[in-house]
């Protein structure tokens, strides 16, 4: 998104971001996608994270129980 001069934000495309990046389109589109489903993944995650108790914790090896 682009700030014009009276404040209203313009959607940019992939092409213009690409530039202001200084990668390429496709991976402005892989970014995104990227963070979307992270986003979406999120959601999940919470529902599963609201659904336990509250001892989960991750020690670089996954989600482990937390017996202590």
């Amino acid at each position: 998104m682009k700030e014009t001069e009276k404040g209203n934000i313009k959607p940019m495309t992939y092409k213009q971001i690409a530039e202001v990046l200084g990668i390429s389109p496709e991976s402005v589109r892989a970014i995104e996608f990227k963070a979307l489903r992270k986003l979406r993944n999120q959601g999940k995650l919470d529902k599963f994270r609201d659904m336990c108790d509250g001892t989960w914790r991750d020690e670089g090896k996954g989600l482990g129980r937390n017996t202590k």
